[in-house]
This record gives structure tokens, C-alpha cells and sequence, in this order.
């Protein structure tokens, strides 16, 4: 699929469908060479009506960047599901961590 047929489609849903806020925390950025960075994240979203951070919306997310933080530069987005399998404490922290910046 064409970069362009992608954006098509992805204006046709974001068109008709509500966009929930999202908030995110840097966590770590590493050197990896001269010109390649790793950026680790986490983020969360408050669904379109709510005021709360959905947990269950959580996520992990890994851009990888060569050169100046710019989006048309990043050579890979990495997004996880923040899920803490049988460690609820760990979900609990990390949605209290992102509701601190709402």
C-alpha cells in the first residue's frame, strides 16, 4: 500500500471518528552512534468524553531517531501495550505517573 492510499484512509476514519488526548512521558534517550538515538517512552489516552486515562490504552513506545528530533526522520516507532501480566501494582504506577500531568 502506497504511503499516500495510507494517509487517505487514515484521514477517511479520523474524519468521523473522535481522537482521544494523550499524554506521554520521556523516560530515556540513549546514544546509540553518532546519529542514531533511541527514545523510550510511555503514553496513555483520556477517551473523547472522559477525564480519566484509560489504562487499558497504555503503551510502551520506542522511536528510534537518526539526526534531530523531527517526525518525517524517525526510522522506526515501536508501540507496545503496557501490560503488566500479573503485576497490577505496575499498571496501577504507571497510570498514576501519567494522570500527574493531566
Amino acid at each position: 500500500m502506497a504511503t499516500g492510499d495510507i494517509e487517505k484512509q487514515l484521514q477517511a476514519i479520523f474524519a468521523t471518528h473522535q481522537v482521544a488526548s494523550y499524554t506521554g512521558i520521556v523516560k530515556e534517550i540513549r546514544q546509540l552512534a553518532p546519529q542514531i538515538f533511541l527514545l523510550r517512552a510511555v503514553a496513555g489516552m483520556v477517551p473523547p468524553g472522559k477525564d480519566k486515562i484509560n489504562p487499558a490504552g497504555e503503551c510502551h513506545t520506542n522511536p528510534g531517531s537518526e539526526g534531530r528530533w523531527r517526525k518525517n526522520e524517525i526510522a522506526l516507532l515501536q508501540n507496545t501495550p503496557a501490560a503488566f501480566h500479573g503485576r497490577p501494582e505496575l499498571s496501577t504506577e504507571l497510570t498514576n505517573e501519567l494522570a500527574a500531568l493531566l
